[in-house]
């Protein structure tokens, strides 16, 4: 339900990310160039709680966008189950 029709990728900077709890990154190396601009105390993960990289769709046919697409769909909502967790958690 997003109108992404405007979005364009643009690099990660601090400006971006300085309200941010959490950053998650789709590859170890995403993970890496993000915790080295990111505001101390934001947390930066891989997306996929499991730790395994998610690979980049570039070039490939239509069903390896879809496939990851998919796989992004799931990872996020996990993701997001875990905040609504760790914000009903008390300390």
């Amino acid at each position: 339900g997003v109108d992404a029709g405007k979005h364009r990728a643009r690099g990660l900077t601090r400006e971006i990310v300085e309200d941010a709890d959490r950053v998650w990154a789709m590859t170890a190396s995403h993970a890496r160039a993000a915790a080295s601009v990111v505001p101390p105390g934001v947390r930066v993960e891989l997306l996929d709680p499991d730790g395994k990289d998610i690979p980049d769709p570039i070039g490939g046919a239509q069903g390896v966008y879809l496939s990851t697409a998919r796989r992004l769909r799931e990872l996020i909502a996990r993701r997001l189950a875990e905040l609504e967790n760790d914000q009903g958690a008390t300390p």
